[in-house]
């Protein structure tokens, strides 16, 4: 039996759940609770424990809020106390993009027929509570691929497109029957422009985005298909002169840029091409990005990882996937081992933003002549919200009226309030808001 004592926003939702902390990391019990308050109140689940004899209690929310836990205990079924440690999960992730992930098609079927699924089994069963997946398509296994012989790095003839269409169908349809409901959107291959990842022709990707369509269509009809992810304007405009954006549900790009505000410009140019192609009201999603790397000062780094969300979603981006979030570098989850417990710079400064973010209305952006950013948000709680910043200097910049008096946010989540009518921008953002 588990039991911990929580309090929180009224009303928010929060599944408290039992799962084996190894592989293949199995769910044993789990409640939703729905009358979180001010007040301490205890919950209680009760479930079996794997033969690993590890296990994690895990609690996790998909909504905006906060809650607290305490008075964890575990006890045997004859009520004797099981020793327990806290671990407290990374800041809240909305979406995983499965790359890079030994889950490629290549991974999946290595031999007609034989699939090995327990690798993606395994982060299906980690994935927080609420959590959408992206799951990359594409990798063909040597027996499928039109260029067996061709070596890469995913293995032989694994960047070229399958010599048959109703191998690419059977293994996608065959992934969406397993992972129904359970995996949100399907993307096609891995940046198409490159040849380290995709060997084959423009019209090649076109015809597997319309098969991989019409396979997710027939299994699983709620999942949503991303167009192949380039990163080039010039490669997405002749993949969409195709049509293929006709069978995908959203627009994918990629866009890694240092300083995180030169990806406006790559965006900038990929909205000429959806609008050239007459897709503007299709969703764009950079699914995949980052600015610096892993010589990146942790001071500098937690402003990145601000301004590279800031900036995609300035520029019509809805969903951004920061590569990477690995261990050893300053965009680490956690600072020892990976541990959440003690989280980044840059992890903590993702929480921050999103917090800023989610549920919130982008109302307007400016770039002023001194280069300082301003971005007009309806905040989630109600109010009003301006972001700012200047990625190149400290400048002064004067507070429109209505925020004078108001509250000041930094990237540590720090608040004060504001006693002048003006204040001084760094490259580190700020959020001022007024009720």
């Amino acid at each position: 039996m588990f039991t911990a004592k929580l309090r929180g926003t009224p009303g928010l939702p929060v599944e408290m759940y039992v799962q084996n902390s190894q592989p293949p990391f199995q769910g044993y019990g789990s409640q939703w609770i729905s009358d979180l308050g001010p007040a301490w109140k205890t919950y209680t689940v009760t479930s079996g424990v794997g033969a690993s004899g590890h296990v994690n209690l895990t609690f996790a929310s998909d909504q905006p809020g906060s809650y607290s836990v305490a008075d964890v205990q575990f006890t045997t079924k004859d009520g004797k106390p099981v020793p327990a440690g806290v671990r407290f999960p990374p800041p809240g992730f909305g979406t995983l993009r499965l790359w890079d992930s030994d889950t490629t098609w290549a991974k999946l079927e290595p031999l007609p027929d034989q699939w090995q699924f327990a690798g993606l089994d395994r982060f299906i069963a980690a994935k927080a509570p609420g959590q959408a997946v992206i799951l990359t398509l594409g990798q063909s296994p040597t027996w499928a691929s039109s260029d067996p012989a061709r070596p890469t790095f995913y293995g032989s003839g694994a960047t070229a497109p399958p010599k048959d269409l109703a191998d690419w169908t059977r293994y996608i349809q065959t992934v969406a029957k397993r992972y129904k409901g359970r995996i949100q959107y399907y993307e096609v291959w891995n940046e198409p422009n490159d040849p380290t990842f995709y060997s084959g022709t423009v019209a090649q990707i076109a015809a597997l985005t319309k098969a991989a369509s019409a396979a997710l269509k027939a299994v699983d009809p709620d999942a949503k298909l991303i167009t192949a992810p380039a990163y080039s304007p010039g490669y997405l405009d002749q993949y969409l002169a195709t049509g293929a954006a006709q069978y995908a549900d959203i627009i994918g790009y990629h866009a890694y840029a240092t300083p995180p505000e030169e990806a406006g410009r790559q965006l900038a140019n990929v909205r000429l091409v959806l609008a050239k192609r007459h897709l503007t009201a299709m969703p764009l999603w950079d699914t995949e990005g980052g600015s610096g790397n892993d010589t990146t000062p942790p001071e500098i780094a937690r402003t990145y990882m601000a301004r590279k969300y800031l900036t995609d979603l300035a520029f019509g981006a809805s969903n951004f996937g920061w590569y990477g979030w690995g261990p050893a570098t300053p965009y680490a989850v956690g600072t020892t081992e990976n541990d959440p417990r003690v989280q980044t710079p840059a992890a903590k400064a993702f929480a921050v933003v999103r917090g800023w973010l989610v549920g919130s209305t982008l109302s307007s952006v400016q770039i002023d002549k001194a280069g300082s950013w301003r971005m007009a948000l309806d905040l989630a709680g109600g109010g009003k919200g301006l972001v700012l910043w200047n990625p190149d200097t400290t400048a002064p910049f004067a507070l429109p009226k209505a925020f004078r008096g108001g509250t000041l946010t930094d990237l540590d989540g720090k608040t004060s309030t504001l006693s002048g009518a003006a204040l001084d921008l760094t490259y580190a953002p700020v959020l001022v808001s007024v009720p």
